[in-house]
């Protein structure tokens, strides 16, 4: 009786533990499927931030920084707004950029290793930098921007864009062109 007592004993808990585990997978899988990644579906969001860094159309050194916001109209196709701020120098002498205005970016693809393009008009002005050897007027100025890309998935919500940003620059009497590398990060969220 002892022995069959023990047997029994010894198999409810092995018993439960089994059933513990399917409830566990069962569980885990129907978790993991309802939560299945909708990036860049329509009514999803994204907040990024990019960085770049280059040589200068007419000063050494270019620094850029971009915040971008936009909204998936349709399947991979965000329109939004996008902010540039740049920065142009060479010892104590320098200037910055702050534009802002609309943007579209279409993503390729839906993988993980997504190819993209974004787009971006914006109007702003141009100004003498802080301690700044020289220092003029604000000027009022147009830009186009262009950047062809890869986004990387590297968690659900967040991405790792690596891009090339092309930017032209218009002024009442010129235009200045810009290339960089750019880094950034880019939030998606519904």
């Amino acid at each position: 009786m002892r022995t069959f007592r023990m047997k029994t004993s010894l198999y409810l808990p092995l018993l439960a533990l089994l059933i513990s585990l399917q409830l566990q997978q069962a569980y885990a899988q129907k978790l993991t499927s309802d939560q299945s990644p909708t990036i860049f579906q329509t009514g999803s969001w994204q907040l990024g931030v990019k960085e770049g860094y280059g040589r200068g159309n007419l000063l050494k050194n270019r620094n850029t920084l971009q915040l971008h916001a936009g909204y998936f109209l349709s399947k991979q196709l965000a329109v939004g707004l996008n902010t540039t701020w740049s920065k142009e120098w060479v010892d104590d002498f320098n200037y910055h950029d702050l534009s802002a205005g609309p943007y579209v970016r279409y993503q390729f693809t839906t993988t993980r290793f997504s190819p993209f393009l974004e787009a971006s008009y914006q109007v702003g002005k141009r100004s003498s930098g802080e301690g700044s050897s020289i220092s003029y007027p604000s000027v009022s100025m147009q830009s186009t921007q262009v950047s062809p890309g890869v986004s990387v998935g590297l968690l659900k919500s967040m991405r790792l864009d690596l891009s090339y940003g092309l930017q032209w620059i218009y002024f009442s009497s010129s235009t200045q062109y810009f290339g960089q590398p750019q880094i950034g990060l880019t939030y998606l969220f519904k």
